[in-house]
């Protein structure tokens, strides 16, 4: 129920390719997200520490990102 209240929360998120700021950047993590996600899978899901832990430091990224980004003027 929570997660469900959590949809209309107003959660700030950076997309990668709408945020002009850092786009490449932000494109390149999302690529290197996917790929890592994709091993991940691969492994079923019992993936080493060397997917996991970059894979993690990109979600951070993208959830300090969207909270770092200055609000709408």
């Amino acid at each position: 129920m929570a997660l469900a209240a959590l949809t209309f929360a107003p959660i700030r998120f950076v997309h990668p390719l709408r945020v002009k700021q850092f786009r490449v950047l932000n494109v390149a993590l999302m690529t290197l997200w996917s790929a890592l996600a994709f091993v991940a899978i691969l492994q079923n899901l019992d993936a080493d520490p060397i997917v996991t832990l970059p894979l993690s430091a990109v979600a951070v990224y993208f959830l300090i990102a969207g909270l770092w980004r200055r609000p709408i003027e």
